[in-house]
């Protein structure tokens, strides 16, 4: 006896699936076919942008909130901090970009875009942030604060790193949430297909 076949196999593989032979029977199951593709090759190509970003950005974050903020190494603090907010800033036009894919996105952009700071904090140090959240970063004001002022730098430098790595740990180990489940495209039961599964319709 031969052993069954899966349920994936079952769906897009036209060996072992039964066609009828009129034209409406195949053309049903070809555009079930074609809307399947294009759902995981969006579902594909959001996860592999997603973790990508989600994954520099953790460990970014990782590394400023472990920094030592040391005044003689001014520069190489700088370029770090800079590198965190530009990793930063990619990951919230990202969200930015998918927010409307599913209701969790759209949440997961507001609780990156919000920030619970005084900017003026952050513009004494030389860090900018827009409306939506972006943030920019001058040399010689963030400098300049990093000698006169480095605890406080650290603290809200610091802190920015923390509360974003919680955020972003959270958003990888909750990420099959982020993209929708797949629509009803057709009569069969397609519960079992999620997010970011690679399907074979070729026939």
């Amino acid at each position: 006896m031969k052993a069954p076949l899966n349920k994936m196999s079952q769906i897009v593989s036209s060996k072992t699936y039964e066609i009828h032979s009129s034209p409406a029977k195949k053309a049903e199951r070809d555009e079930a076919l074609r809307k399947i593709k294009e759902y995981f090759s969006a579902s594909d190509d959001f996860y592999t942008k997603f973790y990508t970003l989600a994954n520099l950005l953790k460990l970014s974050a990782k590394k400023v909130k472990n920094a030592d903020f040391q005044t003689e190494d001014s520069f190489d603090t700088l370029m770090t901090v800079a590198s965190f907010l530009n990793t930063y800033n990619h990951m919230l036009l990202f969200l930015q970009d998918k927010s409307t894919i599913s209701p969790t996105l759209s949440n997961l952009l507001i609780s990156f875009s919000i920030q619970k700071y005084q900017n003026n904090a952050f513009y004494f140090i030389g860090i900018h942030i827009t409306k939506s959240g972006l943030f920019s970063i001058d040399k010689e004001p963030f400098v300049t604060a990093l000698t006169a002022n480095n605890e406080m730098v650290k603290k809200l430098i610091s802190g920015l790193a923390n509360k974003t790595y919680i955020k972003v740990n959270d958003a990888l180990t909750n990420s099959l949430n982020l993209f929708p489940a797949l629509p009803a495209v057709t009569k069969f039961n397609l519960n079992s297909i999620t997010p970011g599964s690679i399907v074979n319709t070729s026939t």
